[in-house]
């Protein structure tokens, strides 16, 4: 097989074609590009916080606590830390707050969300609109999140 004085294009044929097809496999299995990759991780980011706001106006702060690790620490605007992933959620629900509008679902979206996406970190920062207070004296507030 490796005298090539006689057959020589069949036998350089032969000897080529397994190292040309790793080659070939090689080539198409990296060619998963990123691109698709970040919209799904966008599509699934926007479908949680549609759903995020649903659960907490229901009342189901066990559904929303799932979503995050239970040493979860959240910081308020002006606010000490607060830890455990549903403690924020249940006095934000005592409170009478409620949520009237995630600006990351596609139909609301104004165009004030940034999205940035690394290698194994997504983040997402956007807004909100609520109302909070007794429900005749309700008082619409709004502000923007930033979630990792």
């Amino acid at each position: 097989l490796f005298n090539l004085k006689t057959n020589t294009m069949k036998k350089i044929t032969i000897l080529s074609l397994p190292f040309l097809i790793i080659l070939l496999f090689l080539l198409l299995s990296g060619t998963h590009t990123k691109a698709q990759n970040a919209d799904q991780v966008k599509a699934t980011i926007t479908e949680l916080n549609t759903q995020i706001g649903k659960w907490f106006n229901a009342g189901q702060i066990d559904s929303i606590g799932l979503l995050y690790q239970k040493d979860a620490c959240m910081i308020p605007s002006g606010q000490h830390e607060i830890k455990g992933r549903e403690h924020y959620y249940k006095s934000l629900y005592a409170s009478g707050f409620r949520f009237m509008a995630n600006k990351s679902e596609p139909q609301l979206n104004s165009g004030s969300e940034t999205f940035v996406i690394s290698d194994s970190i997504a983040v997402l920062k956007a807004s909100w609109a609520a109302m909070i207070g007794p429900p005749n004296e309700n008082v619409k507030i709004k502000g923007y999140y930033l979630t990792q």
